[in-house]
């Protein structure tokens, strides 16, 4: 009969080598002396720092996976919510990027199913409601208060509101009125105005000028129906934030130059990316968390239609020609660019792509920058955050707007790209709204 051998003493290699490795253990009752192991102190020992060690490796890679350094200047109070923002971000990554190798969709479309639900939530108002419609062929979402059916004027007729049109932001791929939705109901409660948002066609799928296209038509449909709606077609005004500025800035460009001759009351414009000329300004050069260069030129390229084979190029400013130096916009983004001089550089085996990409940014609609002029534009909120690659576009922008007579109001908050998105989280997203209910409302 086979005799049993004590491994109580023994360390785990020694088991494992008496288990599988050793002739001399042949005869033993391996079911008996892996019991007999287990039991052991020995194995709780290795078991608890197999464990440990597994829990440490663990979390090392989970927090370098969510950690992102945050600049010095941001509010104390925000560091730890940007934190937790930047690691809900990074889960929606990483479950994009399985669901795209287990077959479950396409990278565009799973990363549209993920980003485009609420980031903030706030107590709903009962009174206030969404009403989706079609202007002009483009859906639509009008918000405002029940209560107001019952308001008249003395005359008897229903008195008309005021109304702010949200043009959400991004990067012209992603986002819906639905993920804005807490956004537009707090514009309401604040303003007591009716709030128009657009759900505007999306790059890459629909590049310029589709998107813009969608904002004008929809704008321009609400202006000569607003009594409709009970909205004033004199006190309209607009508000975009990132992406959805750069729309805001190029459509109320348009309806300047149209023939139609409608002005909007105002513009607020947090955020904007207002021009492709020059990828090499300071604060496109910052290591900023949030959106980065790369990623500007991605969804860049995504809005013009262009390749992706040009990026390299475009984040060193090889698609600026002798002409793009001449513009205003290349002019007045200098002082935010510490390296002034610039060096031509042509790929040749991408010559005609960079010729055609430098064709469409000297559009004014595409690139408000690119104005010849400012003058006759709404007065104007525009609005920055310092720890954003957009800062000089944004502030560029107001300085524009500034220098050919335009009413404009500039501020800078210490808060990062998102800011407005992500403000019932934020400090900083806190005061940047109360900043802009309070030029709305003082303007409006």
């Amino acid at each position: 009969m086979a005799q049993s051998t004590d491994t109580s003493d023994f360390s785990p290699w020694e088991y494992w080598k008496h288990l599988f490795g050793g002739s001399s253990f042949a005869s033993t009752d391996t079911w008996t002396s892996l019991q007999t192991f287990v039991k052991s102190d020995q194995f709780l020992k290795a078991l608890a720092t197999g464990t440990g060690v597994a829990l440490l490796g663990g979390a090392i890679v989970v927090g370098w996976y969510l950690y992102t350094p945050l600049p010095p200047g941001l509010y104390p109070e925000d560091r730890w919510p940007l934190r937790r923002i930047h690691a809900r971000n990074q889960f929606k990554s990483f479950l994009v990027k399985w669901g795209v190798r287990l077959g479950f969709g396409k990278p565009m479309a799973l990363h549209r199913r993920f980003r485009d639900t609420p980031v903030t939530w706030l107590k709903p108002n009962l009174n206030i409601y969404a009403e989706h419609l079609g202007f002009d062929g483009v859906p639509v979402v009008l918000y405002r208060n029940d209560l107001w059916s019952s308001v008249r004027n003395s005359d008897g007729t229903r008195e008309l509101r005021p109304a702010v049109v949200h043009v959400y932001g991004g990067g012209w791929a992603f986002c819906t009125s639905k993920t804005y939705a807490p956004h537009h109901t707090y514009l309401v409660q604040q303003l007591d105005c009716a709030v128009l948002t657009i759900d505007y066609r999306k790059a890459p799928e629909n590049p310029f000028p589709a998107g813009h296209d969608d904002c004008y038509n929809a704008i321009r449909y609400f202006y000569e129906n607003a009594e409709l709606y009970g909205v004033d077609p004199t006190r309209i005004s607009v508000l975009g934030d990132s992406a959805g500025a750069n729309l805001a800035a190029g459509v109320t460009l348009r309806l300047r130059d149209s023939a139609m001759s409608m002005a909007l009351k105002n513009q607020v414009l947090i955020s904007p990316s207002t021009q492709f000329v020059n990828f090499n300004t300071d604060s496109f050069n910052g290591a900023y968390p949030f959106l980065k260069k790369e990623a500007m030129i991605m969804f860049g390229l995504f809005f013009t239609g262009d390749s992706q084979k040009l990026a390299s190029g475009l984040a060193q400013n090889f698609h600026v020609s002798e002409e793009i130096l001449d513009t205003e916009a290349w002019k007045i983004l200098k002082p935010f660019t510490s390296q002034l001089e610039h060096q031509p550089v042509v790929y040749y085996s991408l010559e005609s792509e960079y010729a055609g990409f430098q064709r469409k940014i000297m559009n004014p609609y595409l690139c408000p920058l690119m104005a010849e002029s400012m003058h006759d534009l709404p007065q104007a909120f525009v609005v920055a955050c310092e720890f954003d690659v957009l800062r000089a576009d944004t502030l560029a922008y107001g300085e524009r707007l500034k220098a050919d007579g335009v009413t404009v109001k500039v501020e800078t908050f210490p808060g990062v790209h998102g800011t407005f998105r992500y403000f019932e989280e934020l400090r900083v997203g806190k005061e940047l709204m109360a900043h802009v209910i309070d030029f709305l409302r003082k303007n409006i």
